[in-house]
């Protein structure tokens, strides 16, 4: 099934799908305590990088 239906203005499907992202996101109840990703890898591969520079 296409995101956008014929017959409908590309610019009110863009209008109306970012307002969904946005009301999903805003809605979002996040768990501090169990991330969806690795933080610790995470810290880890910047402070390996040397690149990156922590303030």
């Amino acid at each position: 099934k296409p995101f956008v239906q014929p017959g409908e203005p590309l610019n009110d499907f863009l209008r109306s799908f970012w307002q969904r992202q946005i009301d999903s996101a805003e809605n979002e109840t996040m768990d501090y305590k169990h991330p969806a990703l690795p933080l610790a890898r995470i810290k880890k591969v910047v402070k390996m990088d040397p690149d990156v520079k922590v303030s």
